[in-house]
């Protein structure tokens, strides 16, 4: 931003509309906007729908997206997702096998409060070798299925 102000993802306040599929607080602060350093966890205020007691198997999916509609977000969690499975702080590092893969797509998981990607589940995605770029893309291709699955209507599924 001007002036040498930093607009961080973790200085907003969000609010997801799950019946909208919205998104609002952008351009809203929680506090004033001062240069800070880079945080590898990003976290967001998300209102907690009703049913979201311990023990219901509906996952809810704001938090994923509320991460989905913001990119620079996005690519920061799959940046620090990358790091955690390379076990390096180069911002050059690459996924190069499944166990990494899996690592680097259930920190993001764990981020969103979502189910972890199995193995099998991994094997079945991984291509090759990724850098942080092409990681960031499968994973907003991967989660934004996943999102779209997880606030899919099921009443309007009927068994005809």
């Amino acid at each position: 931003m001007a002036g040498g102000q930093s607009e961080e993802p973790g200085d907003r306040t969000w609010q997801v509309n799950p019946d909208a599929g919205t998104l609002q607080g952008w351009g809203a602060f929680s506090s004033p906007v001062e240069a800070a350093p880079v945080q590898p966890h990003v976290h967001y205020d998300v209102a907690k729908t009703p049913g979201d007691e311990e023990g219901d198997d509906v996952v809810d999916a704001c938090k994923l997206q509320a991460l989905l509609c913001d990119n620079g977000a996005l690519f920061e969690v799959c940046q620090h997702a990358v790091r955690i499975a390379t076990q390096s702080g180069a911002s050059s590092s690459q996924l190069t096998s499944v166990e990494m893969l899996q690592i680097a797509l259930n920190h993001i998981c764990r981020h969103c409060g979502i189910d972890s990607v199995d193995r099998e589940e991994a094997d079945e995605l991984w291509d090759g070798p990724m850098d942080v770029g092409v990681f960031y893309q499968f994973a907003r291709e991967y989660f934004s299925s996943l999102c779209r699955v997880l606030t899919m209507d099921v009443s309007l599924l009927q068994n005809g």
